[in-house]
Parts: C-alpha cells; structure tokens; sequence
C-alpha cells in the first residue's frame, strides 16, 4: 500500500482537485475531513464538470460518497476482491474509526505479486 497518500478537503474545487491528480500523476484521490475518508473522487468525476465551472464547483458535489475501503489487518486477496467486486481500482485503507493510513491499486497489487512470483523457484530449473 501507499503510505499517507494524498487526499484533499470536499471543498477545494474541481479544478484545484484536476491539477493535485495531474501533477502527482494520481487517478484517484481520497477525500477526508480531518482525516476520516468522507468520499473518493476519481478523474472521470471531474470530467462531468463543465470546464467554465471547474474552479466554482466542489469536488463535495462530484466525489462518491459511498466509499468501499478496506483495514490493515485485510489479506491482499480480501482487498483484491473488494476492489473487483465493486469494479474500483483503488481502495483507501482505514484504521477501524475510519482514518485514512493509505491506498492500495490494482498496480500495487500487481507489482506485490511481481515480488511474491520472482522468489518462487522457476519451474524450468526442475
């Protein structure tokens, strides 16, 4: 996982939120209040937004509200089938009163299994 990952206030606006994301090359970005993940915004979010509206518009009123996460204490398999079964890509992960900790991706998780595969031994050596 991502340690202390960058989440931003449901206040700052649209295009505040487009320039964080773009800049830290980030597709996603938790949105907390005093810590506590209260939603998530996602690019495709602040692209329903109209251009002119950008920096008026809150990403309060875009982001999911709904927000799937998972614990600590979760196995990798546990968060990889939160993440499909709700079709997410990232996953914020939470102390058990809801503070953000960190994020795991699909890359993340791809780049564990990459790690986990190359200390397996090769089957052509057999």
């Amino acid at each position: 996982m991502t340690k202390e990952p960058v989440s931003v206030d449901p206040s700052i606006s649209v295009a505040d939120a487009e320039r964080i994301m773009e800049s830290r090359h980030l597709k996603r970005l938790p949105v907390c209040i005093n810590g506590k993940v209260v939603g998530m915004v996602v690019r495709s979010d602040l692209k329903n937004v109209k251009p002119t509206d950008a920096n008026s518009v809150s990403i309060n009123s875009v982001m999911t509200r709904n927000v799937i996460y998972s614990y600590p204490e979760d196995s990798l398999l546990q968060v990889l089938r939160k993440m499909t079964v709700n079709g997410i890509g990232g996953i914020p992960i939470v102390t058990k009163v809801g503070v953000l900790i960190g994020i795991v991706t699909m890359s993340d998780i791809y780049k564990a299994y990459q790690r986990y595969d190359s200390q397996l031994p090769d089957e052509r050596e057999k």
